[in-house]
């Protein structure tokens, strides 16, 4: 299969959508970018997903699978935009489907953008050693609200990775930022997501499960001084 469908960057494209042209001024992960308004300069956050040539995979009814994906991204939009009235997310401003072009992965194939604004704070991933443990409690506390905002519009994640989240520091504040694994729940199932729920320990940023704390360093035993336990050394200095 040809690497470069795998290792497709975008930087550099200019999109235009209802008379704006952003362009993607670095691209954060597979299918998440920065983007900048021509115009006015203002940042955005673009979530890019793109159909790839059917004929690379096993697919039964590659039809089927590609409704399966437009749905799929129709969804995130909805879930994007709740996210982002909530301030659990950057905020929805845009979303639409064209025609993929030469130089794209698939020519001719679909690809789908989600322009959102951008949030404050870092990447979890990269900041996660500098964290106190404060500052992951509060974290983890957070990101139990927000999936459980999420749940109970049937929505959930069915992978996990702190590069999701951003955390503001100084307010102490945290955002969801990429849906890419976003899947379906019962929102009237009585299964809540409290701090210590699988799908917050899944983010695996926690140096010690949830209800533990660092054990302090227990005495250490009182040495044996008597005259036959004391160390003189051998004639050779060691």
């Amino acid at each position: 299969m040809n690497e470069e469908i795998w290792n497709f960057d975008c930087t550099g494209t200019v999109i235009e959508f209802d008379g704006k042209e952003y362009k993607i001024k670095e691209q954060l992960t597979e299918v998440l970018a920065l983007a900048e308004n021509t115009k006015t300069a203002v940042p955005h956050m673009v979530k890019i997903r793109y159909e790839l040539n059917p004929k690379y995979f096993d697919f039964e009814n590659p039809e089927e699978e590609r409704e399966i994906a437009i749905d799929h991204f129709s969804c995130e939009v909805v879930a994007a935009e709740g996210l982002g009235d909530a301030g659990y997310g950057p905020k929805y401003v845009a979303h639409w489907g064209q025609f993929q072009g030469l130089r794209w992965p698939f020519d001719g194939g679909a690809v789908f953008f989600l322009v959102m604004g951008t949030v404050p704070g870092e990447d979890v991933d990269e900041i996660r050693d500098e964290l106190s443990d404060a500052q992951l409690a509060s974290i983890r506390s957070q990101l139990a609200r927000i999936l459980e905002f999420m749940r109970k519009k049937g929505y959930k994640l069915e992978e996990q990775h702190p590069s999701f989240l951003r955390y503001d520091k100084a307010p102490d504040k945290l955002y969801l930022v990429d849906l890419t694994f976003i899947g379906f729940t019962d929102p009237n199932s009585e299964t809540a997501i409290p701090v210590d729920n699988i799908y917050v320990e899944a983010f695996n940023i926690w140096r010690y499960p949830y209800g533990e704390s660092p054990q302090s360093p227990s005495l250490a035993e009182p040495f044996d001084l008597s005259e036959e336990n004391i160390c003189r050394g051998s004639p050779d200095g060691w």
